[in-house]
């Protein structure tokens, strides 16, 4: 953890690659936990908007391979929320592409 604090406070730029690389690796549970200082503040984790945009990118989907594998609609009402934080701060190619595959999958669900 030493490497990820600095003056005691969590380098977010560690968690936007750290929960990046679990989710490709397939840890989405690990990835998600990763990704709470967007839920919570902690005051360990201090977010710029911008970072707080991309680990809210990366949630929604997470969020949204979790609901590939168990099909719980409320995994996917959770991912459109967190889209939306994303886009409201920043409205990048990733978030549209987030809003993209919600749609699809949205459609899958009926």
């Amino acid at each position: 953890m030493s490497g990820i604090l600095i003056d005691n406070t969590v380098d977010a730029g560690i968690l936007i690659k750290l929960s990046y690389c679990l989710r490709h690796s397939g840890d989405l549970v690990g990835a998600l936990k990763v990704t709470e200082p967007v839920v919570r503040r902690p005051p360990y984790v201090s977010l710029s908007p911008g970072q707080r945009a991309v680990l809210a990118t990366e949630r929604a989907a997470i969020l949204m391979d979790l609901w590939e594998a168990r099909h719980d609609p409320n995994l996917l009402i959770e991912a459109r929320c967190y889209a939306g934080m994303a886009y409201a701060v920043s409205q990048s190619e990733e978030a549209s592409m987030v809003y993209r595959r919600l749609e699809k999958l949205g459609e899958e669900a009926g």
